[in-house]
């Protein structure tokens, strides 16, 4: 298989394995640089301004790949962008008096950044939007199942309705959700 895979996904023509090495040597020294730029404390940025999200995916991923672990960049995603962007008070974190924009995924990314192509579910704006149903609109092949929500019940006690929460926003969350 060999340059032929990456012939078929690239903007550049590949036309020989030597080549395809040259390209792998070059990319490691990217991967290598984007390290060493964490490393000395330089601000990473992830973002794109294509509108479906992939490539700042990918992004996240490469920096995996460069050596920073999957929390250190979900944190540059999330928070750590936000705090730059002085919208820190209201972003980039689930917290009380924050605006509840998060992701659902199966796994846990913060240990594979993998999971983060898994979304099964977006809030952002105070709406919720199911990957599933944007990626077919779009003609892609859905990545994860869709969600499957149920219409709200009232809990027949506290702890019901504490359980319920915690599958959204995560287990071991002792702060009052009752807001």
């Amino acid at each position: 298989m060999g340059y032929q895979r990456y012939r078929r996904r690239s903007f550049v023509d590949i036309d020989s394995p030597e080549v395809d090495q040259g390209y792998k040597a070059a990319f490691q020294k990217l991967l290598d640089t984007l390290k060493l730029l964490h490393d000395s404390g330089i601000q990473l940025l992830p973002g794109t301004d294509a509108g479906t999200g992939f490539t700042v995916h990918r992004e996240l991923e490469l920096y995996v790949k460069a050596g920073l672990s999957p929390a250190e960049a979900l944190s540059l995603g999330t928070l750590q962008a936000e705090q730059y962007l002085g919208r820190d008070q209201s972003l980039g974190s689930i917290e009380r008096g924050k605006l509840a924009d998060f992701f659902l995924v199966p796994g846990d990314p913060t240990r594979d950044i993998n999971a983060i192509r898994q979304i099964r579910m977006v809030m952002k704006g105070g709406a919720v939007y199911f990957p599933s149903e944007i990626h077919q609109a779009l003609g892609i092949r859905p990545f994860a199942d869709p969600v499957v929500v149920s219409p709200p019940r009232e809990p027949e006690d506290a702890s019901a309705a504490a359980a319920g929460e915690s599958f959204l926003f995560g287990e071991g969350m002792e702060e009052d959700h009752g807001h």
